[in-house]
């Protein structure tokens, strides 16, 4: 009897492991088909579905349900990459519901990261307030897999808005918790992001090595959209020190990457890239070739910002080839798709190249209004703040280091926690809770304070575009009524004398001189750079002359010492803020009168503009117009201090503080 029992449990031990080496092979295939399924290019999409239809009949002979989530949201990145959203979003939310249903709060919290990446696309916002919120929930549960990602996405959302320095800290914090991990590719992505910040901030030794880390990580291991990215990033990085033979060998394998993954978008960047590259080293026929199949792909993709950047290097390189009505033509579309998107960085972009190219053609009074529009766009988006930060928390990157500091700060916490069980006390209490109000008060003001200087920002870059339109229409009008009509009379003068109705051309040598000195004033007020020949004083001077001629407004200049030796930049950035300020005064104040004065005061030079105009609104702040606001902005850029002064019906008063060695 006793054998019949043993026999029995023999036969069930047996059933048992046939049963657990079953699931176990299973198990090896399911992992196999998930990482093919991951790896999948844009041409296998047949197969991507084949193979993820094996996994989900795998997964629920496993009754694992959280694999089958997992695939259908392999299936939304797929979409994703391909540039079909709405696809990629029905798969998201597919794999959302089951993770909700089973509750599956991992799987659930990775789907709603990849659904963040898709909002930011379009709110960049509600994207940071997402990513933020699923940040706490991943640090809570530690979903350490979904923290790098996390911290990834919130630091693309800052790179995006050009704070850099915030994008950084993120990148970085992702980069300390998957080397804690020990998670490979995770590391890697985030090496890519940090040595872009790293471009982006001319530390190009260390993108260079951030990159070539990220590449030894994944060597071997199949990443090819990896790999495309880090071939693409040095390939930036070489073209950006002038090494155009390097950066068209790296785009090349970039190129080759793209074709492995197959996404449109990946090709086309590659293509755009290698045109520019090739550009770079004078083969523009390569150059032409590139740029071509690159605008094909983006304009089949419907990529506008891409197709701006393609018609961009499209227009340069007709330049170079000295075909400049197609290069005309290719700048319009620029301009055509900028309108729509309204993004600075893309219009600054633009009047660089438009200014380049109004100047190849003779064009010298276009080039001149372009190229002041670029500088003014550039100093708006100046990063100068990001800097020093970014060199901060440059100086404390690396393995090693941080190793060192989480120890230090591991055993000075011991000894606090220690020291706090071993003297806990009520004054000690007290202490806390005053320092945690007076911390929370600090961390509200800032916060308040971000919000409040981010708001004015963006409002300064509206006002900025308007700006520079009513510009270009003030321009329109002075070479219409101005100059247009008078080349409309010489030329109606010539046409008499040649049909003989005129003996002869009187005077028409004086009115070709009036064109001559109204084309000269504009350009001198387009782009001051005659200041650099004539100098400070003899500039205000002739400033002053022009503005009494023009507009009969009554205009002294008062200097009681020879001005100092000023660089260029401080020279031609006072000639603005004055210019600026009886552009107002004209525009606005009535007056009949202004006057600059000129002094030194210890190691400073005061300069005061001063008008007998209406003054200043009431309830209105003075420094409230965007005019004002560039005054601001251009004396802070070479050191200086300002104030404004003014009462209703009592003009206005300009002081500036400049100090001499500016």
């Amino acid at each position: 009897m006793a054998f019949f029992v043993l026999k029995r449990y023999y036969i069930l031990w047996i059933l048992l492991s046939a049963f657990g080496l079953n699931a176990q092979s299973l198990s090896k295939k399911l992992d196999r088909l998930k990482q093919e399924i991951r790896q999948s290019t844009y041409y296998d999409s047949a197969t991507v579905f084949k193979k993820g239809a094996e996994a989900i009949r795998i997964a629920r002979k496993l009754k694992s349900k959280k694999e089958e989530a997992l695939i259908y949201q392999y299936y939304g990145s797929f979409y994703y990459f391909s540039s079909h959203h709405k696809k990629a979003i029905s798969y998201f939310n597919k794999s959302l519901q089951m993770a909700k249903q089973y509750g599956l709060g991992e799987l659930n919290n990775s789907t709603e990261i990849r659904l963040a990446f898709l909002a930011s696309e379009k709110d960049l916002y509600a994207a940071e307030k997402s990513f933020k919120r699923l940040l706490k929930i991943a640090v809570q549960n530690n979903y350490s897999k979904n923290i790098p990602e996390i911290y990834n996405g919130l630091g693309s959302i800052y790179d995006i808005r050009a704070m850099h320095d915030e994008a950084f800290n993120y990148y970085l914090k992702g980069l300390y918790y998957a080397k804690k991990t020990k998670d490979a590719y995770r590391q890697a992505m985030l090496l890519n992001n940090l040595g872009l910040v790293c471009i982006n901030n001319k530390q190009l030794n260390q993108a260079e090595d951030m990159f070539e880390e990220g590449l030894k990580l994944i060597e071997g291991k199949n990443e090819h959209r990896l790999a495309f990215n880090f071939n693409n990033n040095l390939g930036l990085l070489t073209k950006d020190l002038k090494k155009y033979n390097e950066s068209v060998n790296y785009y090349k394998k970039t190129l080759a990457y793209a074709k492995k993954n197959g996404f449109p978008n990946g090709i086309g960047t590659a293509f755009l890239n290698l045109a520019d590259s090739y550009k770079g080293v004078g083969n523009l026929v390569n150059a032409k070739l590139y740029i071509d199949s690159a605008i094909s792909i983006f304009t089949s993709i419907a990529n506008r910002e891409f197709l701006s950047i393609s018609e961009l290097i499209h227009a340069s390189i007709l330049r170079l080839s000295e075909k400049h009505e197609m290069a005309e033509q290719a700048l319009m579309k620029v301009y055509a798709i900028n309108r729509e998107r309204n993004d600075p960085q893309a219009w600054k972009y633009y009047y660089e190249e438009s200014a380049l190219y109004h100047k190849a053609v003779g064009d010298f009074k276009t080039a001149y209004v372009h190229y002041d529009r670029f500088h003014t766009i550039s100093d708006s988006l100046s990063d100068a703040s990001n800097s020093a930060e970014l060199q901060r928390l440059l100086a404390v990157f690396g393995k090693e280091k941080t190793e060192s500091n989480l120890a230090v700060e591991r055993q000075r916490n011991a000894f606090l926690k220690k020291d706090n069980q071993l003297k806990q006390s009520r004054l000690k209490w007290l202490t806390a809770l005053i320092i945690m109000i007076i911390l929370a008060g600090v961390l509200t003001y800032y916060i308040r304070h971000i919000q409040q200087t981010r708001k004015q920002q963006k409002k300064f870059t509206q006002q900025l575009i308007q700006q520079i339109d009513e510009e270009r229409s003030r321009i329109s009008r002075d070479l219409h009524d101005d100059i247009g009509q008078s080349l409309s009379v010489i030329k109606s003068k010539i046409n008499l004398f040649n049909s003989g109705k005129e003996i002869q051309l009187e005077g028409l040598d004086k009115e070709i001189g009036q064109v001559i000195e109204q084309t000269r004033n504009l350009s001198h007020l387009l782009h001051p750079t005659y200041v650099a020949k004539l100098g400070l004083e003899r500039s205000l001077d002739s400033l002053l002359s022009r503005t009494q001629e023009s507009t009969g407004v009554v205009c002294s200049l008062t200097i009681k010492e020879s001005l100092p030796d000023l660089n260029l930049q401080t020279a031609t950035q006072l000639l603005r803020i004055m210019q600026e300020c009886i552009t107002n005064t004209i525009k606005h104040a009535n007056a009949t009168a202004l006057k600059i004065s000129i002094k030194h005061e210890g190691t400073n030079l005061m300069i005061q503009y001063r008008d007998n105009g209406i003054g200043i609104i009431e309830n209105k702040p003075v420094d409230s117009g965007i005019g004002l606001q560039t005054i601001r902005e251009r004396c802070e850029s070479i050191g200086g201090e300002l104030l404004f002064e003014g009462k209703k019906g009592k003009g206005f008063i300009v002081e500036l503080i400049i100090p001499m060695q500016s």
